[in-house]
C-alpha cells in the first residue's frame, strides 16, 4: 500500500491543545488547504466549487503516542471504554483522519475552509464532495454518543480580553473562542479537583488565550499576541 499527500492544512489551530474534537463544534474556525503542484490543482479542483462541504482525509501527523490501543478512552466517555474502532480517538493501526468541513471558496491551489478540526501542518490524503442523497442517513444510531448528555460550560471574558478582542481583526472571535471552551478542551489531569482554576492557554491563529476552569464556568483573563493574520480571514 502507498500513499501519497495532496496537499497541507495552513489553519487557525497551531497545536492538538485546544483544538475542536469536531469542526462543528467551532463554526467560525478558519484555514486552506495547499494542493501541491503535481496534482495540478486548475484541473483536479474543477466543479468542486459548487459544493458547500467536503469531507477531508488526513494523517493524525500531530501524535505522539504511536502505539495502537485496541482500547480507548474517549474525551467524553472519561469513566469508560470502548474499541478503538468504536470511536474516532487518533490511536489507531493507522492514524488516518476524516473530517467533515464547509468549502468558502477555492483560489488558485488553495481550497479555504471553515468549521474545521485540523492543525496547521497536517498532510491531506484526499479531498471528497460532500454528498447530502449519499452522506446523510435517516433512522441512523450512535451507540454510546447518544447516551451522553450535552455538557457545555459558561464562558466569561474580563473586560481586558473584550477590549483586546475587538482589536484583532479575525470575524467572530468572541463567538469562536466560546465555542472552543464550552466544550471543555482540559484534559483528564487538569480536570482533576487539585487543578481547578489552574491557569491554561491555548493557541489560536496568531493568539494565545488564557482561561481559567472553576465550577463550571470559564473564564477568559487575557489574549496575547496581537498580530494580524489574513491567510485564514
Amino acid at each position: 500500500m502507498k500513499l501519497e499527500k495532496i496537499g497541507i492544512v495552513h489553519s487557525c489551530f497551531k497545536v492538538k491543545f485546544g483544538t475542536p474534537r469536531q469542526g462543528s463544534l467551532a463554526l467560525h474556525s478558519r484555514g486552506y488547504i495547499e494542493i501541491e503542484k503535481r496534482w495540478e490543482a486548475s484541473k483536479s479542483l474543477q466543479g468542486l466549487e459548487e459544493f458547500s462541504h467536503l469531507w477531508v482525509l488526513f494523517w493524525f501527523h500531530g501524535n505522539t503516542n504511536l502505539t495502537y490501543k485496541p482500547v480507548v478512552r474517549p474525551p467524553r466517555l472519561p469513566a469508560s471504554r470502548v474499541g478503538a474502532f468504536a470511536s474516532r480517538s487518533p490511536l489507531r493501526p493507522n492514524p488516518i483522519g476524516l473530517s467533515l468541513v464547509k468549502l468558502d471558496r477555492i483560489e488558485g491551489s488553495r481550497v479555504y475552509i471553515s468549521s474545521l478540526d485540523l492543525i496547521e501542518g497536517t498532510p491531506v490524503l484526499d479531498i471528497k464532495p460532500y454528498i447530502h442523497e449519499y452522506d446523510s442517513v435517516e433512522d441512523s444510531k450512535c451507540g454510546w454518543v447518544e447516551n451522553l448528555s450535552p455538557q457545555k460550560l459558561q464562558v466569561e471574558f474580563t473586560d481586558e480580553a473584550i477590549q483586546q478582542i475587538q482589536s484583532h481583526p479575525y470575524p467572530n472571535l468572541k463567538q469562536t473562542i466560546i465555542d472552543i471552551l464550552s466544550s471543555d478542551i482540559r484534559n483528564r489531569n487538569d480536570r482533576s479537583e487539585r487543578n481547578t482554576g489552574k491557569i491554561l492557554g491555548f493557541y489560536f491563529s496568531d493568539l494565545n488565550i488564557l482561561f481559567q476552569t472553576t465550577e463550571g464556568k470559564v473564564r477568559v483573563l487575557k489574549i496575547e499576541g496581537l498580530l494580524a493574520d489574513n491567510d485564514h480571514r
